[in-house]
């Protein structure tokens, strides 16, 4: 690997050992060198373009009760409005842009109902204020704590609905923080259940674009998909680790997040329905009793929620 040390080991992967147990929690470190120099101006336009395309589309999933027909062709609409938006904002001769003229000019693209007109409005003029207050020219490094950071605030909602990952997190090295190493580094580890190339497939198909704008910036980096460029940099790059922390050992991560589901759905039965069920007269009280029972191991079936 670039810019670390060549005498270091490279190992394979270490399942966390537990005893008459099948599960599978297993550790990943990853160390790819950052590329020098500033970063290229052409590729602003684009990075922009997919930066508020999916800040957008993560701030609509926060929106209830949008209408079905507004959701039909979304995308395709975002799409258009995020072209329009970055083309005015990197080809504009102004020295400063307005950024609630920008967003009005072209936010009947979006066709959003009025209902939910003014939550649209303030957020997209928050982001390009914020985009416009970065300076430039930036270099990788500049460019990744900027852009990698907003992206890591709104790919939340999308690891969450990975059903394989305990843990996630990445962070920036450099030669200050571990003698030795020849510029900065992104080190990326995460725990998570079964294979390695399962777990890295399931994390292109819901976070392709976050991906790509933060190890974007690593030398030698093939995009998140097709899979198996990914799956080939992310084992080229791969560390061994000693030891690791599982919060939950002996379970996956459908287990917790069922677990963690019936706890509050058994802890709603026991506040709510359960003191109104002791208060009815006996008569009534075993007709009621099923019913309510009932509700309760009917809420227990349903699907849990991928919040964890």
């Amino acid at each position: 690997m670039e810019g670390t040390n060549g005498n270091h080991e490279r190992g394979t992967r270490r399942q966390l050992p537990i005893k008459g147990e099948r599960k599978n929690i297993t550790e990943l470190t990853a160390v790819a060198r950052i590329r020098p120099g500033t970063y290229p101006d052409e590729r602003l336009p684009h990075e922009y373009k997919d930066l508020i395309f999916q800040s957008t589309m993560n701030f609509k999933d926060t929106l209830p009760g949008l209408p079905k027909n507004f959701l039909t062709g979304f995308e395709d609409r975002l799409g258009q409005f995020a072209d329009a938006l970055a083309n005015e904002i990197f080809e504009s001769a102004h020295p400063s842009i307005d950024p609630e003229k920008l967003v009005a000019h072209h936010f009947e693209t979006l066709r959003v109902p009025s209902k939910y007109a003014d939550p649209f409005k303030e957020f997209l003029i928050e982001f390009v204020e914020k985009f416009l207050k970065q300076r430039r020219p930036m270099t990788w490094l500049d460019h990744l704590k900027w852009f990698g950071n907003w992206a890591h605030e709104y790919r939340q909602d999308a690891i969450r609905k990975m059903s394989t990952i305990h843990y996630a997190r990445w962070f920036i090295v450099d030669e200050h923080t571990l003698p030795g190493l020849d510029g900065a580094h992104i080190v990326f580890t995460s725990n998570y259940d079964g294979e390695l190339a399962a777990y890295l497939e399931d994390f292109a198909n819901v976070d392709e674009g976050p991906l790509n704008l933060v190890f974007g910036h690593c030398i030698g980096w093939p995009g998140a998909r097709p899979a198996n460029g990914f799956i080939k940099y992310v084992k080229e790059h791969e560390y061994p680790a000693l030891i690791f922390y599982a919060n939950y050992p002996l379970a996956t991560v459908g287990e917790v997040r069922r677990a963690l589901d019936w706890k509050n759905k058994t802890q709603n039965f026991i506040e709510k329905d359960l003191p109104k069920l002791l208060k009815r007269k006996s008569g009534k009280w075993e007709a009621a009793a099923r019913k309510t029972l009932s509700r309760y191991l009917n809420e227990l079936a349903k699907p849990t929620s991928n919040r964890g």
